[in-house]
């Protein structure tokens, strides 16, 4: 059978962009954004979770994410929205993070 494994708690101020995405690593990847209107500095950031704990892989100032995905060629992906305050618009990127180079 498949050894237990103690679950890995993330605490972090923000809102979970969507569900945990995995590389073919096993790499569970999340998403946490501070929402606009809330008075904090809108960023996102994408946090790495493996049996060794949670590493931030990527910090996306003035974007507020939308959705993280795992590409076929395995690299991730996240959807940001930016508002230009002055217009009241919304611009979308997406933006390639990379995963850190040690977990």
């Amino acid at each position: 059978g498949v050894a237990a494994q103690a679950p890995i708690s993330v605490s972090v101020v923000g809102l979970a962009v969507e569900q945990l995405v995995f590389t073919e690593d096993g790499t569970a990847y999340v998403a946490v954004s501070t929402p606009f209107g809330t008075g904090d500095e809108v960023k996102t950031v994408v946090y790495a979770l493996s049996a060794s704990g949670v590493t931030k892989a990527a910090q996306f100032d003035d974007a507020f994410g939308v959705g993280l995905n795992v590409g076929t060629n395995g690299t991730l992906y996240l959807t940001t929205a930016t508002l230009d305050e002055a217009s009241g618009t919304f611009s979308t990127s997406v933006r390639v993070v990379t995963p850190p180079s040690s977990l």
